[in-house]
């Protein structure tokens, strides 16, 4: 049972968890996104949902608030189009997947570890 939890604002996109595609092989060549104790805005992370499975996000963080800390005030504007395509074609690279600007979404969520 988790008892360690923080708040993420993140710009990307979730994916169902999918036993098939998130193998541990997946799992292996993704390690250096999974840092999420280290992570800080403008990183690009990785967060499991590792109990549930209910959630895969990868993105770049916006913010981020450790335990007991509240997230900062954060205004979000919508990123152009432009800088949405270039920050997808950056996230196809290190997923190995495609992923279009039209998929990312600001995602705010509490992620329990």
């Amino acid at each position: 049972m988790s008892t360690h939890f923080q708040h993420f604002v993140v710009l990307g996109k979730r994916f169902d968890f999918d036993k098939e595609k998130f193998t541990e092989e997946w799992y292996e060549t993704h390690t250096d996104f999974m840092n999420h104790i280290k992570a800080k805005p403008g990183d690009q992370i990785i967060l499991f949902d590792g109990m549930n499975g209910n959630y895969v996000v990868f993105g770049e963080v916006i913010a981020i608030a450790n335990a007991y800390e509240g997230l900062p005030i954060t205004e979000l504007e919508k990123p152009n189009d432009f800088i949405l395509a270039c920050k997808a074609m950056e996230m196809s690279e290190k997923l190995s997947e495609k992923i279009y600007g039209y998929e990312l979404k600001y995602i705010v969520f509490t992620h329990w570890f």
